[in-house]
């Protein structure tokens, strides 16, 4: 009889020190949610789940794809940058050296306004600078950083069974159930719905708990879905991904014939630029060059071997040639680092701060030399 009260007793201190336990977490974690709301906030399964945007590819809110554009004065001349993740770097050193060496004395300020985005190619540039066009903001020139998405995009969404140039990111495979983790899917649905149940939905420790773990689960479905999409572009032959490369080129040559002229026909001045990658067309590329060549660590190099990409590069560079054979100012910068002695880059295609100084450098004097180009226009028109 002893034996079985102290059994219980310790059961119930157990139970107790359990209790006590759940109470105690329950404050904290309602203090750190008091001090941190943000952090308890509800996941959207439709952010997860469902299709994407059909034009930015994921639920991005992010308000300088619509803010309108004013200038401060009338002497402040504005630049919208567009691109994708390889142009993030370039506007702070390309607007520092546009003020440093400003020649022009009608000019007060150059602005940069930064409208590039992770993961977009032409088909998304085009998009985001109709935003703008539409809302009236005020542009003096656009400059378009094009390049590698123009390569791989294409190919994720021919695995996809997507168009093309369909404006999309490649998130958008995680959210097909033929590709993604079912098992995930489901369980996190589940989780999902036990959030509004109680006892859960009283206890906000067990909420943010189930939260974090329905993050989890989406992230295991998406990251499925990238598996298969990978496994189904590096199954494609040489011969395949090059038909690919060449048939998404012609719809971006379209696309940047209509940015082209739609900037043109608000008078806005525009220039196209074709980013550098690592390695290609190199004088003496650093070791850090080298070893990451070496060492493949990056998605894209998975993908797609080096050899294949310089094959890419220059059919990059060859729709250059055509864009501006039709009076498109497209300038070629995939050697701009040919002779430069240290390394430029981050990775495969991403430029470190030395590599972004220099390419915005390179950049501050072309757009110098359009705005002559268009005062010298200017002046021929009224003659």
């Amino acid at each position: 009889m002893k034996r079985a009260v102290k059994i219980l007793g310790k059961i119930f201190a157990i139970i107790l020190i359990l209790i006590v336990s759940l109470g105690l977490l329950e404050l904290l974690v309602r203090g750190y949610l008091r001090i941190n709301p943000y952090s308890g906030a509800e996941i959207k399964k439709e952010e997860l789940f469902i299709p994407l945007h059909p034009y930015f590819g994921h639920h991005d809110e992010s308000p300088r794809m619509l803010d309108l554009v004013e200038k401060k004065n009338e002497s402040e001349y504005i630049v919208l940058l567009l691109g994708g993740s390889t142009a993030l770097t370039v506007p702070w050193p390309m607007q520092k050296y546009l003020n440093q060496k400003n020649p022009f004395p009608e000019i007060s300020r150059f602005r940069v306004i930064f409208a590039a985005h992770h993961g977009y190619h032409t088909s998304q540039d085009k998009i985001v600078l109709v935003d703008y066009l539409s809302n009236g903001s005020d542009i003096d020139m656009v400059v378009c950083v094009e390049g590698f998405n123009n390569l791989v995009r294409p190919l994720e969404n021919y695995a996809y069974k997507l168009p093309l140039q369909y404006p999309g990111w490649y998130w958008v495979a995680g959210n097909l159930m033929e590709y993604g983790s079912p098992e995930a899917y489901y369980l996190a649905i589940f989780l999902d719905g036990l959030k509004n149940k109680q006892p859960v939905r009283s206890l906000k420790s067990l909420q943010l708990g189930l939260n974090g773990m329905v993050q989890l689960l989406a992230k295991k479905f998406h990251h499925r879905g990238l598996e298969v999409i990978q496994e189904k572009i590096i199954s494609l032959s040489t011969r395949e991904k090059v038909l690919v490369w060449e048939k998404a080129l012609g719809f971006y040559r379209r696309d940047i014939l209509f940015v082209n002229t739609a900037a043109r026909c608000r008078g806005i001045d525009i220039i196209f630029v074709l980013h550098a990658m690592l390695g290609y067309e190199r004088e003496t590329p650093t070791e850090f060059e080298t070893k990451f060549l070496d060492d493949n660590p990056m998605y894209d190099l998975h993908l797609v071997p080096y050899h294949i990409w310089t094959k890419g590069y220059d059919m990059l560079r060859k729709s250059g040639e055509k864009l501006r054979d039709s009076g498109v100012n497209y300038l070629d910068f995939s050697t701009v680092f040919k002779s430069v002695k240290l390394n430029p880059f981050d990775d495969l295609v991403h430029m470190n701060r030395e590599g972004s100084d220099i390419f915005g450098e390179e950049l501050a004097n072309e757009i110098f030399l359009r705005i002559r180009e268009s005062e010298t226009d200017k002046q021929n028109i009224a003659k």
